[in-house]
């Protein structure tokens, strides 16, 4: 979601050029509210993804729960998604200058690793212990 948020702090618009982390974020996030019983408001059950079915060359899914509750599946996931990018969005505007700095080092570099978002940050790169 940081490179979607980022795209509209910076632009003030999104493109399709986050839809991978659109949709590892959402097949993430519907993971979490279907097998994990991550929601509050469907409690702890975990429902397996059902397998997969073809009809006429299309892969179908099978769900072992009612269309009800596919749809408070479908609402939780949304509600997930909204409150990840509202997070991304506001951490992104709050280190603006830095994310600025990375943006610039990217121009340059094309290729960053961890020590050099930490050195960005200001923070001492985490040490191995040996």
């Amino acid at each position: 979601m940081g490179g979607r948020a980022a795209e509209g702090i910076v632009f003030g618009d999104t493109s399709t050029g986050a839809a991978n982390d659109l949709a590892g974020a959402t097949d993430l996030a519907t993971r979490m509210v279907r097998e994990f019983g991550m929601s509050p408001t469907l409690g702890p059950v975990g429902f397996a993804s059902g397998e997969p079915m073809y009809l006429g060359g299309e892969q179908v899914r099978s769900r072992p729960y009612a269309e009800a509750t596919q749809r408070v599946i479908d609402e939780e996931v949304a509600k997930l998604l909204r409150e990840a990018e509202q997070r991304a969005t506001a951490t992104l505007t709050e280190h603006r200058l830095e994310l600025d700095r990375l943006t610039q080092v990217l121009l340059e570099r094309e290729t960053i690793d961890g020590s050099d978002v930490e050195q960005i940050l200001g923070r001492t790169p985490a040490t191995t212990k040996s």
